[in-house]
């Protein structure tokens, strides 16, 4: 597997996390309605405008934990933070993720090439819903921005094959799939499991995934459930953090008490990496020598 793409940077000591944003407002604290609090708990990214619109923004933070810091940080989340509202049942506190990833034939966003290496493109759904998300996925000077479009799975085939009607809110959308020659390339799924709180420093939430499997694109099929096959993580879990404005000090404490790095995982890169041959996605360099555990 190409470690390249599944850890860019090393992991970060606690001092160097971002402390405020440049460029985003802090959601409402305090009073906040229950329909409000729901759609920050659904996050991307935690806000939830109008449909096609951009997004303010939040900052996102990832980190590698094993199995046994997967199960401490499970109980903290449990003792101080609220479950998701859309949690699967059957699934404790979670919900399956499947999503098919885009890209351009070159795979310019794979190779980070300039123009596509702070964002991302894919469809997604939750569980076997019907309703599937046309999502952009950007990052810029640490903050997460999401703008996406929900469309009923019936109609994606209209939505891809027929030039985007102005007044649709999802033209921006088909318009990037033109202008950037985007195509199916992977189909990823994973569990997650996510927990969220208002605090008075703004709505602040926690998941965990695990379970990451990836095959090739196949068409515009996006999952319904959950790929066959062993986890891409390697007994590792993905743990994101995220929030607006500075730092919240309860996320602050549990960095600190688990020791934890944070990382730029890329569940996107990891997976090309394993399931698209490099002669396919035009590696220039053979992939480096794995790093040491």
């Amino acid at each position: 597997m190409d470690r390249r793409s599944i850890n860019d940077n090393q992991g970060s000591p606690l001092e160097h996390l971002p402390l405020s944003p440049v460029d985003a407002d802090q959601p409402p604290s305090g009073e906040m309605s229950a329909k409000v609090v729901q759609d920050f708990a659904m996050s991307p990214s935690l806000g939830n405008p109008a449909a096609g619109k951009k997004r303010q923004g939040a900052f996102e933070l990832k980190f590698l934990i094993d199995a046994d810091q997967a199960a401490d940080i499970i109980g903290w989340a449990r003792h101080h933070l609220e479950a998701d509202p859309h949690f699967d049942p059957d699934l404790g506190d979670g919900y399956h993720v499947n999503s098919l990833y885009l890209d351009t034939p070159q795979f310019d966003v794979f190779h980070r090439r300039e123009g596509f290496c702070q964002q991302k493109y894919r469809l997604r759904r939750y569980g076997c819903n019907p309703l599937v998300w046309f999502e952009q996925k950007r990052k810029r000077k640490g903050l997460v921005r999401k703008r996406r479009v929900p469309v009923d799975q019936a109609e994606i085939p209209l939505r891809l094959d027929q030039p985007a009607e102005v007044d649709w809110p999802g033209h921006w959308f088909r318009r990037k799939l033109d202008e950037q020659q985007l195509r199916p390339v992977c189909q990823v799924t994973y569990q997650r499991l996510a927990r969220f709180k208002n605090t008075d420093e703004g709505v602040v939430r926690l998941t965990i995934d695990d379970r990451l499997r990836a095959i090739p694109a196949e068409g515009w099929t996006i999952p319904t459930g959950s790929l066959e096959g062993g986890s891409l993580l390697e007994g590792k879990r993905i743990l994101e953090l995220k929030f607006r404005g500075a730092m919240p000090g309860m996320f602050r404490q549990l960095v600190e008490e688990q020791r934890l790095q944070v990382t730029s995982f890329s569940k996107y890169r990891t997976s090309v990496a394993v399931c698209i041959p490099p002669e396919i996605r035009g590696d220039i360099a053979p992939p480096s020598a794995p790093e040491p555990d």
